[in-house]
This record gives C-alpha cells, structure tokens and sequence, in this order.
C-alpha cells in the first residue's frame, strides 16, 4: 500500500494458478468430504407438510422420528412433542397405532438425551 492506494508487487504472470481444491471449496464443492456426514431426509418444508397432512403410509415410522427428532433439537417440551405426534398421526391416511407411535417418541427421546450428553461432555450445549 502506498499513500493509501493498494498497489501490485507481484506481476501477474508470476502468481501461481489457484489450486483445485480451493475452487472447489469456494462453490461448495468441498474436499474429502466423511462419507458418514449426515443429510435430513426431510426438508423442513416437508415436516410442515406433516404436520397438515398426516404421516404417509409406507413412511409413517421414519416421518414420526424426523418429526420428533426435530421437535427435541429445537427444545420443544416432550409433552407437547408428543402431543403434536398423536395429532398428526391422527391426520394420517392410516395412523401408526400407540404402541407404535409410543415407541417411536421414546427413540426420538432417548436419541435426543444421548445426543445433548454428548455435546455436554464437549463442553457445548
């Protein structure tokens, strides 16, 4: 920089080419991507569609654990975690029965438990 104007040291055809790997990493390529790195199999967009239509038959028990796994990571109460379920599972074309659902909710629950003990153990919550 010289009197407040930046100015280049370096010509350009000295400057080495940015490697691959930042430009992937720049458009969101990234690099050796975990293959074990977890993606949402709903949308949040899908998890209101839940909650207005029901759960979908043939999905019914993996759209309740989303569902209820969602709700705990955004700290709402069990009980109206498990409220919210039986609603929209009443919506449902053809709604788990209790059992069903009760076991559904105590996973999502139990996930969710060892899940907050782990960050504890980090130090995060």
């Amino acid at each position: 920089m010289t009197g407040g104007q930046y100015r280049q040291i370096t010509t350009f055809d000295k400057i080495k080419p940015v490697p691959t790997w930042v430009y992937d990493l720049a458009n969101g390529l990234g690099t050796d991507r975990p293959s074990h790195t977890y993606k949402a199999k709903y949308s949040l967009a899908d998890r209101w569609k839940m909650t207005i239509n029901g759960f979908e038959t043939g999905e019914r028990n993996n759209q309740a654990m989303s569902l209820a796994g969602y709700l705990f990571a955004i700290d709402v109460t069990p009980q109206d975690i498990y409220d919210i379920m039986q609603s929209v599972n009443e919506r449902s074309n053809e709604p788990l029965p209790d059992h069903e659902l009760n076991t559904v909710y105590m996973s999502a629950r139990r996930r969710e438990e060892k899940k907050r003990a782990r960050m504890n153990d980090y130090g995060r919550d």
